[in-house]
């Protein structure tokens, strides 16, 4: 219908949008606290006037419909999505609804380029770090194989020095709280390269940079 139409036309925008997102979002995870205040779920259960469907059925249909136009705005740049406030809640509700493992992989291909920006480039703001610290602690097979183990593997790993010395360390002590392969991988990479690890904290701080969570991280080490 019309309103479809202009959504799709428009699908970029609403998905950087702080209010349009929402919408999006609605639509995914429809009433889920982890993306809605209590007064959005308050506003945004009532049901629509017109709608001679049943909501839930009708927001089915809405989702089938714009699913594919969401991800084709996600997947153009996924870094970019992820360190935007509002984008960032839309690519966590739309992998939350339905695990995208072509959507993760374009992420992870993203990440590498970044990763080699100064300082990590997107991937040391909070923004980012913030995103991915809430998908590393979603239960799930799919986040360590699709997620975790390559964004350890060929993001931070290959990186290492510069990377703990950015707010990346605080994903590095997320990957250690995962269970099996991912936490093991990462430790036993972090164990064995500690003291160049080290090293890279002392002369970071040395020059006035926030190494809090490299510090933590590696004081996490010391009890394992």
């Amino acid at each position: 219908d019309g309103m479809l139409s202009e959504w799709k036309a428009e699908m970029k925008e609403l998905c950087f949008d702080k209010h349009g997102h929402k919408v999006l979002a609605w639509l995914l995870k429809p009433g889920d606290k982890h993306f809605f205040a209590p007064y959005e779920l308050e506003s945004l259960s009532l049901p629509a006037p017109t709608s001679l469907k049943e909501p839930e059925k009708r927001q089915q249909e809405l989702l089938k419909a714009i699913r594919p136009s969401i991800q084709a705005v996600l997947l153009a740049d996924p870094v970019k999505a992820m360190s935007s406030d509002s984008a960032r809640e839309l690519f966590i509700a739309y992998l939350d609804s339905e695990w995208d493992s072509q959507l993760v992989a374009a992420l992870i291909a993203g990440c590498v380029k970044a990763a080699d920006e100064e300082e990590m480039g997107a991937l040391n703001t909070g923004v980012f770090v913030a995103g991915m610290l809430t998908l590393l602690r979603r239960e799930s097979k799919s986040v360590d194989t699709d997620l975790a183990l390559p964004f350890w593997q060929k993001v931070l790993s290959p990186r290492l020095e510069k990377a703990v010395t950015t707010r990346c360390s605080f994903i590095m002590s997320a990957l250690l709280k995962r269970k099996g392969k991912v936490a093991e991988e990462t430790l036993k990479t972090l164990k064995s390269k500690k003291r160049t690890v080290e090293q890279a904290v002392k002369a970071a701080k040395s020059s006035g940079a926030q190494v809090q969570g490299a510090q933590k991280l590696l004081d996490s080490l010391d009890g394992k």
